[in-house]
């Protein structure tokens, strides 16, 4: 599972990373089109006139924060946060704490401390909690 959740977080990370590039290499090559990509943006949301043309000048004045507004206006895409080293060594450690509850009980009873009996029905109760704290 915890490489499964690194797989999916740098997907994450290598998709977000590759509409930059294109987005970049876009104002490089295209740029008229992705000022006119800005406005169009800018008009759906109501601005005209003087208004408009003040934000969309401010808006491609800088490379960087045309890039940003694109990539969350245009493709609805912002930045990852998570580290998926991170996500995936969190993952684990969840499923070896939550694996070991079913066993715990197990574990005591082979030191001597719980009724055979038993051992069953508390390992599916704790388990049970064990999942309702997830």
């Amino acid at each position: 599972m915890s490489v499964g959740a690194y797989l999916s977080n740098k997907s994450e990370h290598d998709e977000y990373d590759k509409h930059l590039a294109i987005e970049y290499w876009e104002i490089e090559h295209l740029r008229e089109k992705e000022i006119q990509e800005v406005r169009d943006i800018y008009v759906e949301k109501g601005f005209e006139g003087e208004l408009l043309e003040q934000v969309v000048a401010t808006i491609i004045a800088d490379d960087d924060r045309r890039v940003d507004v694109m990539m969350k206006e245009e493709l609805g895409l912002s930045e990852p946060d998570k580290k998926p080293f991170r996500i995936a060594l969190s993952t684990l450690i969840a499923f070896v704490v939550i694996g070991f509850i079913p066993l715990m009980t197990y574990v005591i009873s082979a030191m001597g401390g719980l009724n055979a009996q038993s051992l069953f029905p508390l390992s599916i109760g704790l388990t049970a909690l064990g999942f309702l704290g997830i």
